[in-house]
């Protein structure tokens, strides 16, 4: 009775996420090796989402494999897509394209003012295509959310880009009215900043609170480079924090709903 009494026993949540993050990566690693066209990539996600759910419910120790199965299920989706994106774009490494994407973050500049950019692949040459690709460029009047024309060498991404496009010419910029509401937003609170805190201070307080790590001045950057903070100054847990707590702490004597959706 103690051995199923133990096996009954149910777990703190972290340790199920822990195990449920194993089997996610084990599933991302997997799903290289699988043949395509085989399964359906559809229902293996909706099972999948449906044993974690289980698991994390139950916590009991004999539901542990169940969300195991279930985070795998969930990273052979996510493997095969990221794997999908790179097939699709493998035939155009070493070639000059032109690529059309959208900008999915703020344009990041280094000490020599060389802009580095994340971008959400819509075309190349033409064809459709898709995934994260990484451009840099000497053009920095960019916008997120901007939808961007480069030409430039494809090569091989890293990490979570199928692609890289090195020293990229930007041909065309189109820009949509009103755009990102959130940016907008952004850009009005980090304007109160630099009325209420005198540069260069405003634009280090833009960069803790905001992760504007552009709007730093480069002896700035490169004084940060030098003692190890530059970590200070990108959207880190630390920053959002403190703008969660900030929201809830305005709101929270108005109303509970209200303090969770200014958070």
């Amino acid at each position: 009775m103690t051995g199923w009494a133990n096996f009954k026993r149910h777990w703190h949540v972290s340790w199920l996420i822990a195990w449920g993050c194993l089997g996610l990566f084990a599933g991302v690693v997997w799903a290289q090796y699988l043949v395509d066209g085989f399964w359906s990539r559809g229902l293996v996600l909706i099972v999948g989402l449906l044993l974690i759910g289980l698991g994390l419910a139950s916590r009991r120790v004999y539901w542990l494999p169940v969300l195991i199965v279930g985070a795998v299920m969930v990273g052979l989706w996510r493997g095969s897509v990221a794997t999908d994106g790179v097939k699709l774009v493998a035939p155009y490494f070493g070639h000059v394209v032109t690529v059309d994407a959208r900008l999915q973050d703020d344009v990041s500049l280094d000490p020599s003012g060389q802009a580095s950019l994340k971008l959400q692949l819509q075309t190349i040459n033409g064809a459709n295509a898709s995934g994260l690709i990484m451009a840099t460029t000497d053009y920095s009047d960019l916008r997120r959310g901007d939808m961007v024309g480069l030409t430039g060498k494809f090569d091989q991404g890293f990490g979570g880009y199928v692609a890289v496009v090195w020293r990229a010419a930007v041909t065309k910029v189109t820009r949509s009215q009103p755009g990102d509401v959130a940016l907008a937003a952004r850009d009005w609170f980090n304007g109160l900043l630099g009325q209420a805190i005198p540069d260069p201070l405003s634009k280090l307080a833009s960069g803790l609170l905001l992760g504007q790590r552009q709007s730093l001045p480069a002896n700035m950057i490169i004084a940060l480079q030098a003692v190890g903070l530059t970590h200070m100054v990108v959207a880190s847990g630390y920053n959002l924090t403190v703008l969660v707590r900030l929201a809830r702490r305005l709101f929270a004597k108005v109303s509970k709903y209200l303090a969770f959706l200014a958070a």
